[in-house]
């Protein structure tokens, strides 16, 4: 018996001809994952799909942003957007729905689901699958226009596929975006030996590190603590953590809303702790001075890499330069480790520089809604703001002549 159109014969599967002649990304279906006990079930799809990139990043697993949301969720909504192909999970872009300050009629924005300590982001999908999933996205993104009216991406590496095909999926549905620079990412090389590394720095910076080593010395006894994965001593990890929660909270970082002992902080901190040590990630340094925490770093390793994602010290010790200390020994210990690399963070502080004199490119991605709202919003900052810019640069260039700059 012949089939009929779009319906199988006996034993075969119901493809349509028109979806056959479907473009694939339209094949694709994208819903929104709003509920947190919802998104808790992607892990096993999502940590497949993370595998299989092809630069399987930390900060992509499903681990990293189930920590995160625990500090996002505070003033944020789950907006996270799962890829389809019929019964098949093919990607997620992992997107918040920002609150607008109280009292504040500010845009409705869409970013990724990050946190300060983020320093990576992506699309989380194959990287056969990047084109169509972003395609997908753009789509799903125009027909719910009214629900959003500006979307800014941190964090995208400049070297992700997802940044150089971002902006031609958005512009096909008229998103109109604009990648800016988002900063560099510095790094240090660990191949080779610390010997040979340190013989590059400044004599400056070495006279720097031997003053402050002096200094601690004379203050008290001096002893750097690493903290890692390990059966043995697994179960002082509570303890760990209330030592780094209480130099956080002693910190610069203890008069803003970022120290560990804030609640948003605090739970990301823990929650992520928890299964890094389970995922053999963490990596925890305290320098005590006479038993008495007073500098930190907290990092992720994986794949070789070493992330660090924050560092404080006890501004009350500051005059003994503890933070300068901790970071020189564990440079100095991370060579011959048999790691890769050492990420400092995003941002270009001068205790950075003086180690790094290389960094990944970061860019920010600002796109704007189709609907009404988001296309005046466009005007104004795409349109109206940079030719304002370009009026005010003339007038204050001295040159009294109009012409152009």
């Amino acid at each position: 018996m012949a089939a009929v159109r779009g319906v199988p014969a006996r034993g075969g599967h119901a493809v349509s001809d028109a979806s056959r002649c479907m473009p694939v990304h339209e094949r694709l279906g994208v819903d929104c994952i709003r509920d947190p006990s919802g998104f808790a079930e992607l892990r096993e799809p999502w940590n497949r799909l993370a595998s299989a990139m092809r630069r399987p990043r930390v900060f992509l697993f499903h681990e990293w942003f189930q920590a995160a949301w625990e500090w996002a969720g505070l003033d944020s909504d789950l907006h996270v957007l799962r890829i389809r192909n019929t019964d098949r999970t093919v990607g997620f872009f992992p997107l918040l729905l920002r609150h607008p300050p109280r009292a504040h009629s500010g845009a409705r924005r869409l970013e990724f689901l990050s946190v300060p300590d983020t320093q990576y982001c992506d699309l989380i999908c194959r990287d056969p699958d990047r084109s169509a999933c972003l395609r997908a996205v753009a789509a799903y993104l125009a027909r719910n226009a009214p629900a959003w009216e500006v979307m800014i991406l941190r964090y995208l590496a400049r070297s992700s596929p997802t940044a150089a095909s971002l902006t031609e999926a958005l512009s096909a549905h008229r998103i109109r975006s604009l990648a800016r620079s988002g900063g560099t990412n510095p790094y240090v090389d660990l191949d080779g030996t610390w010997d040979a590394f340190y013989a590059s720095r400044s004599r400056r910076m070495k006279k720097g590190n031997n003053l402050a080593a002096g200094r601690l010395r004379r203050a008290g006894e001096v002893r750097v603590e690493w903290f890692r994965s390990s059966r043995s001593d697994d179960h002082r990890l509570p303890t760990v953590l209330d030592a780094i929660t209480r130099i956080s909270a002693r910190s610069w970082k203890g008069r803003t809303p970022f120290s560990l002992d804030h609640p948003g902080p605090g739970a990301f901190i823990r929650r992520l702790s928890a299964t890094a040590l389970d995922r053999g990630w963490l990596s925890i340094w305290i320098l005590y001075l006479s038993e008495e925490p007073v500098a930190m770093e907290y990092q992720l390793i994986h794949d070789g890499t070493v992330h660090a994602l924050r560092a404080d010290f006890d501004e009350a010790r500051a005059q003994l330069s503890p933070g300068t200390y901790l970071n020189w020994k564990i440079l100095e210990a991370l060579f011959g480790a048999g790691l890769s690399r050492y990420y400092m963070g995003p941002g270009e502080n001068a205790y950075k520089l003086r180690w790094s004199t290389t960094a990944d490119p970061l860019i920010t991605a600002y796109s704007y809604s189709p609907s009404l709202r988001g296309r005046v919003l466009s005007i104004w900052d795409l349109d109206l703001k940079p030719r304002l810019r370009r009026i005010r640069d003339a007038s204050t260039s001295g040159t009294g002549t109009g012409r152009e700059p």
